[in-house]
C-alpha cells in the first residue's frame, strides 16, 4: 500500500506540476477540468502505455515497453546487478550443483547429437558416392 501512496503522490504531483506549466501558456483558453483530463491522458498514454513504432523495422511495427518501464530499468540496473553477484555468492552451493546437473544432462545430449551429425553426413556421402557409381555403371 505504501507503494500505491508514492505512485499516486508522485503522478498526482507531476501533473500538478505540468498542468500548472501548460495553464501558464494557455490557461485561458481551457478550463480546469478539461486541461486535468488532457494532462492525465497524455501522461497515461506516455509513462504506462507500450510504444508502437510503425514500419521502421523492414517494414514492421515494432512494440516497445512502456518508457516508465524502460526509465525504471536503466535506473535500477545496477542495484538488481548487485543483487544477483549477491546471490550467487551466497548461494555458491547451489549455482554449483545446477551448473553440474546441467552439464551431466545437457553435455551428453550435445555430444550425442554433434556424434550423430558427423555421422550422419559421413553416411550421406557414401550413400552418394555409390549412387555416382551406380549412375555410371547404368551409362556405361
Amino acid at each position: 500500500m505504501g507503494n500505491d501512496i508514492i505512485k499516486v503522490t508522485l503522478e498526482n504531483s507531476f501533473e500538478k506540476t505540468l498542468s500548472e506549466r501548460i495553464k501558464k501558456d494557455i490557461g485561458e483558453l481551457i478550463p480546469n477540468d478539461v486541461l486535468a483530463g488532457i494532462v492525465s491522458k497524455a501522461i497515461q498514454k506516455a509513462f504506462f502505455e507500450e510504444r508502437k513504432i510503425e514500419g521502421r523495422f523492414y517494414g514492421q511495427d515494432k512494440t516497445e515497453v512502456p518508457w516508465l518501464v524502460e526509465l525504471a530499468k536503466e535506473l535500477l540496473a545496477d542495484d538488481v546487478k548487485k543483487q544477483v553477484v549477491k546471490w550467487f555468492a551466497d548461494n555458491n552451493e547451489v549455482v554449483k550443483e545446477q551448473v553440474k546437473k546441467l552439464m551431466d544432462d545437457g553435455f551428453a545430449k550435445c555430444l550425442l547429437a554433434s556424434l550423430d551429425n558427423v555421422f550422419r553426413d559421413e553416411w550421406y556421402k557414401i550413400i552418394e558416392s555409390m549412387e555416382e557409381r551406380i549412375r555410371s555403371l547404368k551409362n556405361d
